[in-house]
């Protein structure tokens, strides 16, 4: 269990509700959450962010994959030759890759003592 004392005023955390509903706050507003939610069960937890990311091939392979089922014999793989080292396939991944950065999922890491 990590103490409240060691974690930055500005990390994210996850504040967990009796109901089992939960929220995304940054560390130095946990006082004023449990003032606000007196009497209520608050549990507080790291926040891990999970962020999707993918690859030039994980990208081809999954969309030939969906999508070849009608096609030649051989279409997967003539596709994802001709689309592997294509500059508009790495600008896409990237491109991808930051928009998943920024609207990032987080979930529960360590268990956070507000006391301390």
């Amino acid at each position: 269990m990590k103490n409240l004392s060691q974690i930055p005023e500005s990390e994210l955390i996850i504040v967990k509700y009796k109901e089992g509903m939960t929220e995304v706050i940054e560390a130095g507003e946990i006082a004023s959450c449990i003032a606000y939610n007196e009497g209520y069960n608050l549990e507080f937890f790291t926040a891990v962010k999970d962020t999707v990311q993918i690859n030039e091939r994980e990208l081809i392979t999954r969309l030939t994959e969906m999508l070849g089922n009608d096609q030649y014999e051989d279409w997967e793989d003539d596709m994802y030759y001709e689309l592997i080292d294509e500059r508009e396939t790495k600008e896409f991944v990237e491109a991808f890759n930051r928009a998943a950065d920024e609207r990032a999922t987080y979930r529960m890491g360590e268990a956070i003592d507000p006391e301390n």
